[in-house]
């Protein structure tokens, strides 16, 4: 399960920018709540194919620090620029 986990690393910028694109100037909490499903199901069919355990409550708690890491990011170097926090 961790490889698949970590490997949400490489992923989750691509989300959190697709979702900041469809939903625009919605609230945080919309989006993060996409981004979530999006990278939950990710995990969930990566770990089926693989014969793992799916996308348990730890798991889910690395991608919420993820996708804020991720937007907290983005919003400091200016490629989301609207926003606010997660």
């Amino acid at each position: 399960m961790i490889p698949l986990v970590i490997g949400l690393v490489q992923v989750a910028p691509y989300v959190v920018l697709a979702v900041e694109k469809m939903f625009g100037h919605h609230t945080g909490p919309t989006k993060k709540s996409a981004a979530m499903a999006a990278l939950g199901d990710m995990l969930n069919i990566a770990s089926t194919t693989a014969g793992t355990p799916g996308a348990d409550s730890s798991a889910m708690a690395f991608v919420d620090d993820l996708i804020e890491a991720t937007v907290k990011y983005f919003n400091s170097n200016g490629t989301i620029t609207h926003g606010g926090t997660q």
